[in-house]
């Protein structure tokens, strides 16, 4: 007597985890902690601090310059 019943074995399912990515010409920022709301604070975060040096480094130019 032949068993009807086949057993089939899949491969484990991936979990794709959401990735956060700002591209740009001069180079790119990404961020897949897999939790969408800390993404947003890092990539604000990285964005705010680059502003920050932008402004240090051009008020001690635009000094420098006077």
């Amino acid at each position: 007597m032949n068993d009807s019943t086949k057993v089939i074995h899949h491969p484990p399912y991936k979990i794709v985890q959401p990735k956060v990515r700002i591209e740009t010409p001069l180079g790119a920022i990404e961020s897949d902690s897999g939790n969408p709301i800390l993404d947003g604070v890092i990539i604000f975060l990285l964005v705010f601090s680059l502003y920050i040096c932008k402004k240090v480094v051009d008020k001690f130019t635009k000094e420098k310059k006077a």
